[in-house]
């Protein structure tokens, strides 16, 4: 079940957007040229879209167990209360004696706030698991729209321009952060974390709809023998190129990360024993083919399908990535090169 903190987050988030659009909508009415309330609404509408996601992510975590994405929630709820408040206070002060750098500076707080850290974190998460209408690479249009609204509608001074160069710097840099602590650097797959919290997500979903999920442990055979022999630079190229051929061997409904040095993780929704070995051997006949620097790569791989559930989803994930993991010990030991399941 997904608890009532991350529920409170995404409802604070969701009624930050709501102010938002009522900031904009407010400003439109005072604008006297089409050009500034056709930029001021289109704002507005923007920012409806995102209260509309934000609605369906909250309906999709009503539904599904969503795994507490931030590790301190309390602190997340403080913060985004202290900017609901500041930004009520925005909207309070607007009135009929602002002139259109006024209106601006408003609004430029106004997308500072929308860009603390945790927005983007949800709307990264949410893109993961497909809930609708997410805005993520649509944002930073939003932002460069604003910016160019700094010159074009308002009284553009250095000090304004620098503003809206640090605000788009600061969404580009947040969201840097929030993908460095989701993802792999080397092979841009989901790390040990960010895989585990999606499985979570993925592995409810599978529940609700009375599907069984699969697990494929995924381990590059001597890879220590590949660093020693050719060198680290030659064991990262295996990493990722290894790492591209997996993700465009897979479904797109499915998920990869990397576990941790030479071992990858596929998750995989209502798979059966058979469908689970094929792609396996899909993958391992694929991995063995590659042409990568003159080093011959093989990988063992060991699978596990649960087709129920105990009712602790995050109990059940750790279950079936055991019996994975066993599985691909067992491979090793006879060999190497081979699937177990």
């Amino acid at each position: 079940m997904t608890s009532s903190q991350l529920l409170e987050i995404l409802n604070l988030c969701k009624e930050m957007d709501v102010v938002a659009s009522k900031i904009y909508t407010k400003i439109a009415k005072m604008q006297s040229g089409r050009g500034e309330q056709s930029f001021w609404k289109t704002m507005a509408k923007e920012e409806r879209e995102h209260v509309i996601f934000w609605q369906r992510a909250i309906a999709f975590c009503h539904e599904n167990t969503v795994p507490d994405i931030f590790y301190d929630m309390g602190e997340v709820i403080s913060d985004l209360n202290s900017s609901l408040k500041k930004a009520l206070a925005l909207y309070d002060n607007i009135n009929t004696d602002y002139n259109e750098s006024n209106y601006f500076l408003t609004a430029y707080w106004m997308e500072f706030y929308l860009l603390y850290p945790s927005f983007i974190t949800i709307f990264h998460y949410m893109g993961i698991l497909s809930v609708e209408g997410n805005p993520e690479h649509e944002y930073e249009q939003h932002i460069i729209g604003f910016v160019d609204g700094f010159s074009k509608y308002g009284r553009s001074t250095p000090e304004m321009e620098l503003l809206g160069s640090l605000l788009h710097n600061l969404w580009r840099r947040n969201k840097e952060l929030v993908s460095s602590s989701m993802y792999d650097g080397l092979t841009q797959l989901m790390n040990r974390k960010g895989m585990f919290d999606a499985m979570v997500s993925f592995a409810s979903l599978a529940q609700r709809n009375n599907y069984a999920i699969s697990i494929l442990m995924i381990d590059i055979d001597d890879f220590k023998k590949i660093n020693d022999t050719y060198g680290h630079q030659a064991g990262d190229e295996v990493l990722k190129v290894v790492s591209g051929c997996i993700r465009k061997n897979i479904r797109k409904s499915d998920l990869v990360g990397r576990f941790g040095g030479e071992e990858f993780i596929v998750f995989l929704v209502n798979a059966n024993d058979k469908s689970v070995v094929n792609l396996a051997e899909k993958l391992r006949k694929s991995i063995e083919l590659l042409d990568i620097i003159s080093v011959k790569v093989t990988v063992s791989i060991g699978c596990s399908v649960r087709e129920s559930f105990s009712g602790d989803i995050g109990d059940d994930l750790e279950n079936a990535i055991h019996v994975a993991d066993e599985n691909l010990y067992t491979a090793k030991r006879n060999g190497k090169n081979q699937v177990v399941l």
